[in-house]
């Protein structure tokens, strides 16, 4: 009425004017009532969502479990078969350096893993500022072991260690990870030789799905 009676609208033009107002502000009204819909809508999408994932997460763990409890039981036979023949279980010799926190997770893992299909399972720990020659000195001792058959130098390694020294040091016989140099040229020429974890367990997992 105010803005009428200033541009000296007409009744017919002032009726107008105030039905347009009150159309924008019932529009402005759905506007926000839509917002609030749309809002909640995706809420409710976003927690199905996250239902589901949690879901397919738990479906994928208890397989990737499962899978565990296969690979243990048929390596338990061989494990028991070796300690018969031998007089000892195999043996695993760790070396972690240093208190990088994913590492001694992989670590705790390995260690649980090897006791659990009946493995000996020994960790050499050194602190961050262990040096070159002390990582070298433990990989020796494990290299003279007769009780490990297989050693695992964690990495990565401090700054100040040549991670390429560690690893040659490794006897190629014992080279767990397979990446003496000694074995990654046994692997490109098709002969047997320890081969690297990783891909070693990618193949098995494989056969698991296949």
């Amino acid at each position: 009425y105010r803005i009428a009676s200033l541009v000296n609208l007409n009744v017919v033009e002032e009726q107008r004017l105030l039905e347009c107002a009150s159309t924008l502000d019932l529009l402005r009204s759905l506007y926000a009532a839509l917002s609030k819909e749309i809002q909640i809508l995706q809420l409710r999408e976003k927690i199905t969502r996250d239902a589901q994932t949690k879901i397919g997460k738990t479906q994928r763990e208890y397989v990737l479990r499962e899978q565990l409890k296969t690979i243990q039981e048929e390596l338990k036979p061989a494990v028991a078969a070796f300690t018969a023949a031998q007089g000892r279980p195999p043996g695993l010799g760790i070396v972690l350096v240093g208190d990088d926190p994913a590492s001694a997770v992989y670590v705790r893992n390995k260690l649980r893993s090897a006791g659990d299909v009946g493995f000996r399972a020994d960790l050499e720990r050194l602190p961050a500022t262990a040096s070159l020659a002390d990582v070298l000195a433990a990989v020796a001792r494990l290299n003279a072991s007769d009780v490990h058959d297989g050693i695992l130098v964690q990495s990565p390694l401090p700054k100040q260690i040549d991670s390429r020294r560690v690893l040659e040091a490794i006897i190629p016989e014992k080279d767990a990870d397979g990446f003496h140099p000694t074995n990654v040229g046994h692997l490109v020429a098709g002969r047997p030789a320890p081969r690297a974890c990783t891909p070693a367990g990618v193949m098995e997992l494989l056969k698991f799905y296949k």
